[in-house]
């Protein structure tokens, strides 16, 4: 397993990442290695520790990145053979009401390859979470979870085909990070035995449009 961050920007930004559940602490300075001298990226790994492999637990692995100057941060989740990566939204763009969008679990009896999920991070103390699954296979009844600044928080479904936290309701006296998907998810793809991880960080519903624009991929014949 493989975790980092990378950073974007004016190259001489400079910036801090930090895991303090973890120790984790490194300042950054980006390089003028972009497509011009004024701009820079920098790949930055973190601790394999930080990834979030308990569902229903309370962990410290909460990532803060601070920079001298506005920039843009990717994350990447890398194992053998699946690799997937998001964009990090700032403190500014989170919200209290999301909708989770992940993808059904494929499996019967493989619950190693199951896993539609939601992750949630906290920014602030006395962040209380109402968490409510719908009618996905985790029990589908609401609960409350409470976070301090830098904690995290996970749900796993590892229920057989078509169990699916899609639709899951977050909502938060506070701002939180909210990240979805699934830990091996099987895409039209029932009778081959592969799976790819998706992850995804999720726009509040105060961040919703109406208008969109959409490019489906070249090999795909339907969506």
């Amino acid at each position: 397993l493989e975790i980092s961050v990378c950073v974007a920007g004016a190259a001489g930004t400079t910036g801090s990442v930090d895991i303090p559940g973890l120790g984790f602490s490194k300042t950054f300075t980006i390089p003028a290695n972009g497509p011009t001298p004024a701009v820079g990226t920098l790949l930055l790994p973190l601790p394999k520790e930080a990834s979030l492999e308990l569902s229903g637990s309370v962990e410290s692995k909460g990532v803060r990145i601070r920079t001298s100057a506005d920039v843009s941060v990717y994350g990447t989740t890398r194992i053998d053979y699946s690799t997937d990566s998001f964009l990090g939204l700032p403190v500014s763009c989170l919200g209290r009401d999301y909708v989770a969008l992940g993808y059904k679990n494929a499996w019967k009896d493989v619950p190693l390859l199951n896993g539609s999920q939601s992750g949630l991070v906290a920014p602030y103390d006395g962040t209380k979470v109402l968490i409510d699954p719908g009618d996905s296979a985790s029990g589908g009844v609401p609960f409350e979870v409470e976070l301090d600044e830098g904690e995290t928080y996970m749900l796993r479904d590892t229920s057989d085909h078509p169990a699916d936290l899609s639709g899951a309701r977050i909502r938060s006296n506070l701002p939180i990070g909210v990240f979805a998907g699934h830990r091996c998810a099987n895409i039209n793809s029932e009778e081959i035995f592969f799976c790819d991880t998706v992850l995804e960080q999720l726009l509040p519903i105060s961040g919703w449009g109406t208008r969109y624009f959409s490019a489906p991929l070249k090999t795909r014949n339907h969506i």
